[in-house]
């Protein structure tokens, strides 16, 4: 067997060729293998300047090794490049590096050699020599704190094995007896240093554990010796100290702060110094399993060590004690091998972190008081030998945990030992959940080590998913664990969490516990976890008898030792009355008393001194009243007392309970006048004076700025905890029905642009905020009176109340959440308001269905600006809206739509957002309760589906985007398919996976089903195959179903369960029998692209496929004939089909994010199009009552449809339903002609835009080119299907038969200016004319152009005829003799797309894909001038305007742009509109208009007099009315366009309205005709905007 090291790995390409085509990455993936199998994968990637990291290996020399290779295609599928396999001892033989060439086996089983190989060296090793010697030993600067202290931390950097036996041996026994002796008589010395001691006490503690593990197991060193003996000489000396004795034993000389500090640093050093022998003195088996190779440097960090405690000593015998000043310093370790991850940036942004809860020193225990626990706490943290990682203390509310907690992570603290510090606590508003608890760890930790720091950084980079992950078992791993194994630390790292019982119900800290127990244990052993909580069942059970968990009650520290604590806190914080106190309970026996009613709980001992110490009250007469008491039943008692004396009278203590249910029941911390603010029944001063008589209970109660917080949780308990049978006690219901009621108060105030918001134009994500006069308590009433209303059972008082807010101020409260950023509440209370009004089929219910659809209809724009509420979202609104209603008449100065609006709402019924990536499947449980979604960001989610909230985490485990998933038939399971290859089984429940992941195959799993019974699981793969698994141990059943060509991109199960459908990247549907796996019949073929979703009807006699080719196709099931071919509405890929549980109707999801319901027996659309999505609809689904539909799509949401409210489908035979190629223009002006990829040419009314006649029918490919012949009567079409054809323009009839003789698409045609002849252009690279009278071809085809005619055109004269060509050149041909008479005209650098004469035929115009136009001498074929540049897309098209000033042209870039033909100058602004590319522009016979085609399916006529100064005719009309006010007109002088984001913005990019996806083919004063489907034509002359756009409200309702 040998060791081998790989590396310096490479691809070539022989020759120079490149398989990186359009589409694929830049990368290979090889997969190395010994003896078949798999070792390793690298990733070799061409733009990356470093080489794949090398990879060790253990083999024989007759190993086989191969190299397998692999690329992506542009589906992301592997494509198979080749292999080279050689013995690992030929490959040892050869020449560094080794070169390999690839072979690939043909069909006939042969390899063939591949013009590819790979390069590598291979390396040897010998033993003891590093895996990765290569690595240079890049020193680390030591890093020092402030103190100074050298710690025990040792690198990892890579030494051999050997080196540590070698070391390990050659230990010798030091001089411990006297070094122990010493530092314990210092120990002893300094035991009255309460600052001082526990640190002497933890260095003796750990300096003698680590003398029993150096004489168990070590032999003599003489280095250790020499550093244990300056231990030895230091404390002699300290202990010797004549000076230090007197200051001790004497009193009379104060020691100083500077002394202090200076022996504890020493005492830390110690500590240090003795960690590191501890772990220098383990076992190999230690040092292989934690510091995985000793490191060479531990010579270097003990002599460092020695070298500081000789400095030490030297300072303290050359000075007085009171003078020395000692610098003490921790090692830092280095970590080589990691040194590169160092300087990776920890970005945390998005991670959970919970500021403030770490520890407090005003929360620690008193000094000399609770000494014992502590030392108990630090001796098991520094224990050597200790094998337990958690320290439970756990003791009834009261008992003084938390003051434990925080004095020792004050401590560990200051002994750079405080890992993390976390405390959780109820009364904090949000409280601190269990997801919070491990991200904020990490943080901690990557602060407190710069290893740790860079390992995070590492794990979470660009995994936004990961850094908002709120799955707490995820966070372990991959925040503690992860990081964890890259910390090489000696000595403990302690993690202290505080009242774990506070971070929720047992229900809600479940998993928290599991991975506590579980978890901690896997982390290494000098971790420390101290945990404190309450003896709740839940943890006990968790916690109890688990070996790696010592258990400590505080019911189980001597009684006397906690009353002795308990009276030394007393008496410091009563010191100041001492005299007062003493002379009516002389000797002190105020102080006994009080410990005696203090029953060992602090938290009594602590609130009966806030009690004493209250400065208002006298302190006799508090304790008076305290020993009055007889019963004394612990804490309870006591707040009652305390309560009672605050308030006496039943009046005020029925005050203070309003009080204390406003701040214990609000859903945010508050401040004192928020509580006046929010208690309207009571005067504020009543408010803030009672608050301050509860200093003893409350922290902030003496101050206007600081939150009100319990000071304890048993004071909260107290006080909302029912059946302790106490005047006090503050009922949920009435609490919360008082806070609803100071809502609807509070929220009177909102009123029209409470915002007051300056300007339309702003919007939030320039950095704007919202009026900063906007109340506290206001806002917080418009967060949460929905939640305070879910808590007030149903009556009709508050029912009025919400009917009445509903309808007059429902607006006004959108408008303040959009102001304040908080707009993400509103959905959520709208639902809780409608489940809490559901008895009542009143009109409000209405309404809150319609706000809800109008938040998510225009989130866009009113989450960006409150303005836009009014005057974006209100115009659209639909004509039959209830809240448009309500608002129409109070605001008339807005846009108004005069086609286009809708009638009704499109069906959302609601918008479920959370997931981080596409939305790649959905499913509905049969049962109707839940959704579930699996998405691109890897995870899957559960949601309600009926309020639309998740259910529980998010299913997290699959390493890669989850493309399909399905529920169990009963609804408790969901299984998901994901790229990472596995199957993964989860509880619904309890949002577990349960079982191992399903593995077998070998390529991404793209799509999974259930069998009708819920016992098998279906899979398709990109590996070609089907696979069934059992769905309980999820073994394989028989072998894969085989078959398809192509990846398996859909399968569905028969409702018999008999058979199974699959849909393939091959185009063709297999049915396959379960039982034996063989296909049944012949492929179903009918698609001719990918097929991405199959389903079976509910009586399995029918299949619906989707696929690739925009087609929807209904199968005969058992027959495999083709029944129907859906017509086409949709535009896009079909991503998605799925039938209704009746198997009367078809959804369809698409690429063009509608979606549309189909009847399943006419076949024909009879709902939708559903929009709203901004992307693909990747997936839809029935509810099973076939009342919804749910969708699923790229743009990061699940949308739910109401299928009833689906709106009819726009105007299907308005407008083409493909992109338009070309337009025209009658010479008289009256009419547009137009050819698209419909395969049909339409006759338009230029005025109105209105359809002439029927489509032109007959070619059977897209058009290319039409044009009209001068006197009208006639069109002439160019087709991709070869042919060209002739129309009446009147009847629409073909005109004879089509004209053939081309032998590839005609791009191009145009009739000469007689009308008689006919050129063409065509791929086939000829320039043909014909006939008109006889369709005849006029001589030969004309050749010269080496490459295929894109454009010809006549000159104006009939004479000559212009040509522009994919060779880049123009060319000028003679008509009568068909010859080149000018040209070429060469200075294109891309295909010339459109070519035009000037008016009076001098001159030539060209476009080109070199994004240019060019202007040339049609004689000379010389250039005039310079290029015309602006557009950053391809030229399609160009032509002159009538005078020939001018020229237009239309690009990629989807703007038009107007040239002045004599400067080259573009004249004004593009004209901006369209949303596809502009593919033909021309000029209206006057040239008062320009009419363009585009890739988005319409035809757009623009007012060509905004840029040109020409006089506008009344052939084609203006439907658009210009605003009457100047500020508003001045926006648009220079045309509206769409911007991102769906923003109608004005000339400098200002936003003036918001437009919906269905309305953006809508007009404006530039382009005032749209022809096409459902153009929106809009009114501007009452559009206000701007500063202006407050007064879009009417000045009668202001």
């Amino acid at each position: 067997m040998k060791t081998f090291t790989i590396s310096d790995i490479k691809y070539i390409e022989d020759g120079g060729g490149s398989f990186l085509r359009l589409g694929t990455q830049k990368q290979v993936e090889i997969k190395i293998t010994v003896d078949g199998v798999v070792k390793g994968t690298v990733i070799w990637s061409r733009d990356s300047k470093t080489d794949p990291p090398p990879l060790n290996l253990d083999a024989p020399a007759s190993a086989i090794i191969k190299f397998q290779l692999y690329r992506k295609d542009m589906l992301n599928h592997d494509v198979y490049l080749g292999s080279a396999e050689k013995t690992i001892e030929e490959l040892c033989t050869q020449a560094l590096p080794i070169t390999a060439k690839l072979y690939k086996s043909t069909r006939t089983g042969d390899l063939q050699e591949r013009p590819r190989s790979i390069s590598f060296n291979i390396h040897v090793m010998t033993p003891h020599e590093p895996s990765n010697a290569s690595l240079p030993n890049k020193p680390v600067p030591e890093p020092k704190d402030d103190m100074g202290v050298i710690d025990s931390n040792l690198s990892s950097a890579d030494t051999a094995l050997a080196d540590a036996k070698a070391a390990y041996s050659a230990l010798e026994m030091a001089p411990w007896g006297s070094a122990l002796k010493n530092v314990e008589k210092f120990n002893n010395l300094v035991q009255g240093i309460a600052e001082l001691h526990p640190y002497a006490k933890v260095a003796w503690g750990v300096l003698s554990g680590t003398h029993k593990l150096m004489t168990d197991q070590m032999n003599r060193d003489e280095n250790i010796k020499q550093l244990v003996g300056i231990l030895d000489e230091i404390f002699a000396f300290l202990t010797e100290s004549s000076e230090l004795k007197r200051i001790l034993a004497t009193g009379s000389v104060k020691i100083t702060d500077s002394q202090i500090k200076i022996l504890t640093a020493l005492t830390w050093q110690t500590t240090e110094c003795a960690h590191f022998i501890c772990a220098y003195a383990k076992t190999i088996s230690y040092w292989t399993r934690t510091l995985k190779n000793i490191v060479s440097e531990a010579d270097d960090k003990i002599q460092g060590f020695y070298q500081q405690f000789s400095k030490m000593k030297s300072d303290l015998q050359a000075h007085a004690i009171l003078q020395t000043e000692v610098t003490v310093f921790q090692i830092k370790f280095s970590m080589e091998e990691n040194f590169s991850l160092l300087n990776t940036k920890l970005d945390s942004t998005d991670m959970l972190y919970a500021p403030g809860s770490g520890y407090k020193p005003e929360k620690q225990c008193l000094p000399g008081t609770r000494l014992g626990i502590i030392d108990e706490i630090n001796t098991w943290i520094h224990d050597p030998g200790n094998s337990q990682q958690v320290f439970w203390l756990k003791g009834l509310a009261g008992t003084g945990k938390s003051s434990i907690a925080h004095s020792v992570g004050r401590q560990l603290d200051e002994q750079k030992r405080l890992g993390s510090f976390f405390c959780f606590d109820a009364s904090k508003k949000p409280p601190n959940s269990p997801q919070h608890l491990f991200p904020t760890v990490s943080l901690d930790l990557a602060g407190f080590d710069k290893h740790w720091d860079s390992a995070l950084a590492n794990i979470i980079k660009n995994n936004k998913s990961l850094r908002t992950t709120d799955s707490v078992y995820r966070q372990f791993h991959e925040f503690i664990l992860e990081p964890a194994n890259s910390l090489n630390v000696v000595g403990p790292i302690v993690i202290v969490i505080d009242a774990l019982d506070e971070c929720g119900d047992a229900s809600s800290r479940k998993v928290l516990l599991e991975v506590l127990v579980a978890g901690v244990a896997s982390l290494p052993e000098n971790f420390r976890f101290i945990i404190t909580s309450r003896p709740q069942k839940d943890i006990i059970e968790a916690f109890q008898e688990q070996p790696h968990i010592y258990c400590k009650d505080m019911d189980t520290i001597d009684g006397d030792t906690t009353q002795n604590d308990i009276s030394t806190y007393i008496q410091i914080q009563l010191s100041h009355l001492v005299p007062e106190l003493d002379k009516v309970w002389p000797d002190k026996t105020w102080c006994s008393q009080l410990v005696r009613r203090a029953e060992e709980l602090f938290q009594w001992a602590s609130t009966a001194c806030l009690f004493i110490n209250d400065p208002l009250e006298n302190p006799v007469s508090q304790l008076r009243l305290l020993f009055r008491n007889v019963t004394n039943q612990g804490l309870k008692d006591l707040y009652q007392q305390v309560l009672t004396k605050a308030v006496p009278g039943e009046q005020k203590q029925i005050q203070l309970k309003k009080i204390l249910g406003t701040l214990l029941y609000a859903q945010e911390s508050l401040t004192v006048p928020m509580v006046a603010d929010l208690c309207l029944e009571i005067d504020p001063t009543v408010v803030k004076k009672l608050l301050q008589q509860l200093g003893s209970l409350f922290r902030g109660v003496s101050s206007s700025t600081m939150v009100v917080e319990p000071l304890h949780t048993s004071v909260r308990d107290f006080l909302m905890v029912e059946g302790q049978g106490h005047q006090f006690y503050i009922d949920k219901n009435s609490a919360h029905a008082l806070l609803l009621n100071a809502s609807w108060a509070i929220m009177g105030a909102l009123k029209f642009n409470i915002s007051q918001w300056p300007s339309s134009y702003l919007v939030h994500t320039d950095g704007y905020e919202s009026n900063p006069g906007i109340s506290a308590q206001l806002l917080y009433a418009c967060k949460f009176w929905a939640h305070h209303l879910r808590n007030v059972p149903f009556n009709e008082e508050t029912f009025t109340q919400v009917t009445r807010f509903i309808n007059s101020k429902i607006l006004y409260w959108v408008e303040l959440l959009s102001g304040t950023k908080t707009l993400a509440c509103a959905i959520p209370s709208l639902q809780i308001v409608t489940a809490w009004i559901k008895q009542s089929q009143a009109l409000g219910l209405k309404v809150l269905k319609e706000t809800q659809q109008f938040i998510s209809t225009f989130w866009e724009a009113i989450s960006q600006s409150p303005a836009h509420i009014y005057i974006s979202a209100l115009p659209f609104i639909p004509r039959e809206s209830i809240l448009g209603e309500l608002y129409k008449d109070h605001f008339s100065n807005v846009l108004r739509l005069k086609t286009g609006r809708m009638n009704k709402w499109p069906g959302l019924v609601n918008v479920l957002e959370g997931h981080r990536g596409s939305i790649n499947s959905v499913a509905l449980s049969l049962d109707g309760m839940y959704i579930a979604s699996g998405s691109s960001d890897g995870t899957i989610r559960v949601w309600d589906a009926t309020t639309g909230t998740p259910v529980g985490n998010s299913l997290e485990g699959h390493k890669q985007p989850v493309l399909s998933l399905a529920f169990s038939p009963d609804g408790t399971c969901i299984i998901s398919g994901s790229l990472d290859r596995t199957i993964r089984r989860w509880d619904v429940q309890t949002s577990q996976e349960f079982g191992i992941p399903i593995e077998g195959h070998t390529a991404w799993i793209l799509s999974v089903a259930f069998s009708p019974d819920g016992t098998w699981i279906f899979s398709g793969s990109s590996d070609r195959t089907i696979r069934v698994w059992d769905a309980a141990t999820g073994i394989p059943v028989g072998k894969p179903f085989e078959g398809h060509k192509g990846p398996v991109q859909c399968v569905a199960c028969s409702p018999d369960g008999t058979c199974i459908a699959s849909g393939s990247y091959d185009n063709t549907i297999r049915l396959w029998d379960i039982t034996t796996g063989n296909s049944i019949g012949n492929p179903f073929e009918g698609h001719h692209d990918l097929i991405e979703s199959v389903a079976f009807s509910p009586d399995g006699v029918h299949i619906v496929s989707g696929s690739h080719d925009r087609t929807i196709i209904v199968w005969d099931a058992k027959t495999g004939d083709l029944i129907n071919t859906l017509v086409q509405v949709n535009t896009g890929l079909i991503h998605s089909v799925a039938f209704s549980s009746d198997g009367a109707y078809i959804v369809s999801g698409s690429s063009d994010g509608t979606i549309i319901v189909w009847d399943a027996t006419t076949h024909s659309p009879i709902g939708g199009p559903f929009e709203g999505h901004t992307g693909p609809v990747l997936s839809v689904a029935f509810s099973s009552d076939g009342a919804h539909i749910i969708s699923g799509s790229d743009d990061r949401t699940i949308r739910i449809w109401n299928a009833a409210d689906s709106i009819p489908i726009y105007n299907l035979t308005e407008g083409h339903t493909d992109l338009v190629e070309t337009v025209a223009i009658s010479s008289d002006g009256t009419h547009i002609v137009s050819g698209s990829a419909d395969k049909t040419i339409r006759v338009w009314d230029a005025a109105t835009g209105s359809p002439v006649g029927h489509p032109l029918e007959g070619h059977t490919e897209l058009i290319e080119s039409v044009a009209l012949s001068p006197d009208g009567t006639c069109i002439v079409s160019g087709s991709d299907d070869w042919t060209v054809r002739l129309w009446n323009t009147i009847t629409g009839v073909p005109i004879g038969s089509p004209l053939q003789g081309h032998t590839k698409w005609v791009q191009s045609v145009s009739f000469s200016p007689d009308g008689t002849h006919i050129a063409s252009g065509s791929g086939d690279e000829t320039i043909r004319i014909w006939d008109v009278a006889s369709g005849n071809t006029i001589g030969a085809p004309w050749k010269g152009h080496a490459g295929p005619i894109q454009c010809v055109s006549f000159s104006p004269d009939g004479t000559f005829i212009v040509s522009g060509s994919a060779d880049q050149t123009v060319r000028v041909w003679n008509v009568a003799t068909g010859s080149s008479i000018s040209g070429p005209f060469q200075g294109h650098t891309g295909s010339v797309q459109s070519v035009m004469f000037s008016p009076q035929g001098r001159y030539i115009v060209s476009g080109s894909q070199d994004a240019t136009i060019r202007i040339w001498d049609a004689e000379s074929g010389s250039l005039i001038g310079s290029p015309f540049q602006g557009h950053t897309g391809s030229v399609e098209s160009v032509a002159f305007s009538p005078d020939g000033n001018y020229v237009v042209s239309g690009s990629h870039d989807r703007t038009i742009r107007v040239w002045d033909v004599n400067t080259g100058i573009q004249v004004g602004k593009p004209f901006e509109g369209h949303r596809g590319y502009v593919q033909s522009v021309i000029f209206s016979t006057d040239g008062a208009h320009i009419i363009s085609g585009s890739y988005d399916k319409t035809i757009r006529v623009w007012d060509a007099s905004f840029e040109i100064p020409l006089q506008k005719t009344a052939a084609i009309s203006s439907d658009v009315d210009l605003p009457t006010n100047s500020f508003s007109a001045a926006a648009f002088s220079d045309g509206i366009s769409l911007k991102k984001e769906n923003w109608a913005c004005g000339s400098n990019q200002e936003p003036l309205f918001w437009v919906p996806l269905q309305n953006q083919n809508f007009t404006s004063p530039r382009n005032p005709l749209i022809i096409g489907s459902n153009p929106t034509i809009i009114d501007y002359s009452h559009f206000v905007h701007g500063i202006s756009w407050e007064k879009c409200k009417s000045s009668i309702f202001i």
